[in-house]
């Protein structure tokens, strides 16, 4: 019999790939363990009221369309109260209250359910799982709202002409680097009303492209940011509520991925502002 992987041999696959399985920290109390716990307790109890939800409201449109006669109006007014009614029993009864407009999708169970993303949630708020939870929910409603995962470079290439952000390369402990150049920001008077818009979609997903390229199996969850500001000028200074936008969205959507922050080249009037601050 030839030999493996010769010719004429049996065919011999790649060898097998270790840590397939998610990532969990070692270092982690039974008691934080214990909260990755229940907060996966509370996801299933939410997803559960959820798909119950949707059940019901199928099953009262079925009954008014039954009925015939103007099912369509009745049908719509039965799951109007059966909305109202099972949002009012549930809280009545102490039941789990929905808080998202449909259940989660398998994309989504899978993203929320990985003990590493928990985790991080949990840190954001000190280990507290109620806080934890409620911005796990609000990060859901946020990501169903901006879809970061499906937005293509088409989409965001007339935004980043200029170079304003791009991810290259990892640091020395293995995190993804993304190079934010202020300087190279439009000018507030160029005349572009939604150029807001288009650099927090850039952001977004250059986010998103830097947190899909984590070492994950190494217990990499954290992203390097080296902001450099050369060629930078106060007419570059993005609207402040662009700017507020940015923050809230890296903290409160993509909590505990900032693993350290380097800025480079700043205006001289920078410290001056710094010492101010201190």
């Amino acid at each position: 019999m030839a030999a493996p992987g010769t010719p004429d041999g049996p065919v011999v696959g790649p060898p097998p790939e270790l840590c397939i399985f998610p990532y969990r920290d070692p270092n982690l109390s039974l008691h934080q363990k214990h909260k990755i716990i229940l907060m996966k307790r509370r996801v299933r109890l939410q997803q559960e009221a959820l798909l119950k939800h949707r059940q019901q409201m199928k099953s009262s449109v079925s009954k008014g369309a039954a009925t015939g006669g103007g099912g369509g109006d009745k049908s719509h007014q039965a799951a109007s109260s059966s909305s109202s009614s099972s949002s009012s029993s549930s809280s009545s009864q102490g039941q789990q209250p929905l808080l998202l407009t449909s259940p989660l999708t398998g994309f989504e169970v899978n993203w929320i359910m990985d003990d590493s993303n928990l985790e991080r949630f949990l840190r954001a708020r000190e280990w507290n799982v109620a806080k934890a939870f409620s911005l796990l929910i609000e990060t859901i409603k946020f990501r169903r709202e901006t879809k970061p995962e499906r937005l293509k470079p088409k989409e965001v290439s007339k935004a980043n002409e200029t170079g304003i952000m791009y991810r290259r390369g990892f640091d020395k402990y293995g995190h993804p680097i993304l190079y934010v150049r202020p300087g190279k920001n439009p000018p507030q008077n160029s005349g572009d009303e939604a150029a807001g818009e288009k650099s927090i979609k850039l952001l977004v997903y250059m986010l998103e492209r830097a947190v899909q390229s984590l070492k994950r199996q190494e217990g990499k969850s954290g992203i390097t940011f080296i902001i450099d500001y050369n060629g930078y000028t106060n007419a570059n200074q993005p609207p402040l509520g662009v700017a507020l936008r940015f923050v809230d969205i890296f903290q409160n959507f993509y909590p505990e991925r900032l693993a350290s922050a380097f800025v480079i080249d700043t205006p001289w009037y920078f410290s001056l502002r710094f010492q101010l601050t201190i």
